[in-house]
């Protein structure tokens, strides 16, 4: 019973750990933060964020497009490689899905991936980045590549609040000018000698002006959630082997 009593409770402690385990996994994977399509066509299509710089991030391209030919199925490319008999083989050129910062008959996408998915780390610069397909003739292309952007959020510094320095209460009053200038009793005639005012500084309100949040990710707000999944699996492992060892025992 003893032996029964070991075997069950690793049982599901082994349960346990792979679920804690999965949840880490998933919680430590990265954000998808961008998700562009690229025509066939050769048109650059811009990143909708910039990559911070000295940040790295995963470039992930996926799909195929047409070229062109009889019957069109046969006629393919992906992100690196292209066919002319609907992928039984394949080959590298120079035609393919190119970032800003590669030249032509440079693309970095790797070997040959059946199912048409290549990834590629890249080290921000502070700057948008580009997409495009280069062809040597795009009359007969249709279809799209599709590219996600993988990273960790990071929510931006909070911008420096710039303090708006009250008027001066130590502003000379300049004297009330001669009658002669009046027209009338606080009318002026001449719009160039108008009297400034002094303003009462130490009762002026100024409006506060919220800084924008340019920020388009929180981190991870499920991070709580995945902490209370693993301490109730704990807790539920720990209490379900008791009941069994109490079980086994009190039957024995």
């Amino acid at each position: 019973m003893k032996k029964k009593s070991i075997t069950l409770f690793s049982i599901l402690l082994l349960f346990c750990v792979c679920v804690v385990g999965e949840i880490i996994a998933v919680d430590a994977a990265d954000d998808v933060l961008d998700n562009l399509q690229i025509p066939s066509d050769g048109t650059s299509v811009v990143s909708n964020i910039a990559l911070q710089d000295g940040i790295s991030y995963e470039i992930v391209a996926s799909g195929t497009y047409n070229t062109g030919g009889t019957p069109i199925i046969n006629y393919q490319q992906d992100a690196m490689y292209t066919t002319q008999d609907n992928w039984a083989t394949h080959t590298s050129g120079q035609n393919g899905l190119y970032i800003d910062c590669w030249t032509v008959g440079s693309k970095q996408w790797d070997a040959f991936n059946a199912e048409h998915i290549y990834r590629y780390t890249i080290v921000g610069n502070g700057s948008k980045i580009s997409f495009r397909i280069h062809d040597t003739s795009f009359k007969d292309n249709s279809g799209s590549i599709y590219v996600q952007i993988l990273g960790s959020p990071t929510v931006p510094q909070s911008p420096t609040p710039t303090s708006t320095a009250p008027a001066s209460t130590s502003t000379s009053i300049s004297e009330t000018p001669p009658p002669s200038t009046w027209s009338t009793p606080n009318t002026p005639t001449n719009p160039d000698t108008t009297p400034t005012l002094p303003v009462d500084a130490s009762n002026a309100s100024p409006t506060p002006t919220s800084p924008t949040n340019t920020s388009t990710s929180t981190g991870h707000p499920e991070l709580f959630g995945n902490t209370f999944v693993i301490v109730t699996t704990l807790i539920v492992t720990v209490a379900v082997a008791s009941v069994l060892i109490f079980t086994l025992r009190k039957s024995k």
